[in-house]
Order: structure tokens, then C-alpha cells, then sequence
């Protein structure tokens, strides 16, 4: 992540790191000015079996089509591929 202060005026100042180190350094000080915060997406990778309970949860809720969609978005896969997951889940069960 990111915090962007000033930017394109005599004091800009851009500070990058994670989240919770941003977090307390920022805490600790006052800051005046126009801010931005940029977050990137995160890289981590998610396996299937974690991706089958958060589908399992959300299937519990909403309707296949919808959790998957839900899910897609929350890890950023494939709808299609964890919709197909969704019918394997529905026929074993």
C-alpha cells in the first residue's frame, strides 16, 4: 500500500509499505493535507479446498450462481471454474 500526500505540490511525500506498518506510523504523527491511499490487490493463493469452504458458506446463503459470483470476486477466480465446483459440491451431497 501507499500513502500519498501532496501530490504534485512542494511537499508531496509518498510512503509504501503494508497495511499495519502504515497504520502505526501514521498513528504516531499529524498530518495535514490533501491524502490518497492506494492499495494494491493482494497475490496470496488460495487453494481449493479454502476456496470449496468459502463456496460451501456462501451456497448455505445464496443460490449457486450468486455465491459463486461471490466468491469469484471476494479471491478473484474463475466464476465458471467454482460455479463447476458448486455442482460437484450439490451432487455429493
Amino acid at each position: 500500500a501507499a500513502v500519498c500526500r501532496e501530490l504534485t505540490k512542494r511537499f508531496e511525500e509518498v510512503v509504501r509499505d503494508r497495511l499495519d506498518a502504515l497504520a502505526t506510523a501514521f498513528s504516531e504523527r499529524t498530518v495535514k493535507g490533501e491524502i490518497v491511499v492506494c492499495i494494491a490487490r493482494s497475490e496470496v493463493q488460495t487453494q481449493p479446498e479454502d476456496l470449496k469452504d468459502e463456496l460451501r458458506e456462501a451456497m448455505s446463503r445464496l443460490r449457486l450462481k450468486d455465491a459463486a459470483r461471490e466468491v469469484a470476486d471476494r479471491f478473484g477466480v474463475s466464476r465458471r471454474d467454482l460455479y463447476q465446483m458448486g455442482l460437484e459440491i450439490e451432487a455429493d451431497s
